[in-house]
């Protein structure tokens, strides 16, 4: 007997399964990577009727590249992941500026609360516009 997937999102670029010719889908684990990056990357008023939830990143754009900067996107992620992805329980979550390349690499262990297994998920996000 099979077993379903616990969590199911879809692939935000829309493409199409080559066989089913269905939007290609994420399970589990997968998609709560997915949607982790997703939260990483939001941006205040890219969330219709709630233009409040973003990430700190954009907070300090124009700041420059330091550890002062990087603690506050750290602590702003920490919050935010509690408060919008219920699915995980963070374990550790740093964020190391780089400013020789203008960006800051954000290390990010976790679990799923369901089975409790350990994902690491590691970023590395240039102080640019992403869209």
């Amino acid at each position: 007997m099979a077993v379903e997937p616990t969590y199911r999102d879809f692939d935000l670029s829309f493409k199409k399964h080559p066989l089913s010719q269905d939007i290609v889908t994420f399970s589990d684990e997968a998609a709560i990577r997915n949607s982790l990056k997703n939260l990483v990357r939001l941006i205040r008023f890219d969330k219709p009727f709630s233009p409040g939830i973003s990430s700190p990143l954009w907070d300090v754009m124009f700041e420059p590249v330091n550890e002062g900067s990087a603690a506050l996107i750290e602590t702003g992620l920490v919050f935010l992941i509690q408060d919008y992805e219920p699915r995980v329980n963070i374990i550790s979550l740093s964020v190391i500026p780089v400013p020789e390349d203008n960006k800051y690499e954000v290390n990010l262990q976790f679990t799923v609360k369901k089975n409790q297994s350990g994902q690491t998920i590691q970023l590395f996000l240039p102080v640019e516009r992403l869209k």
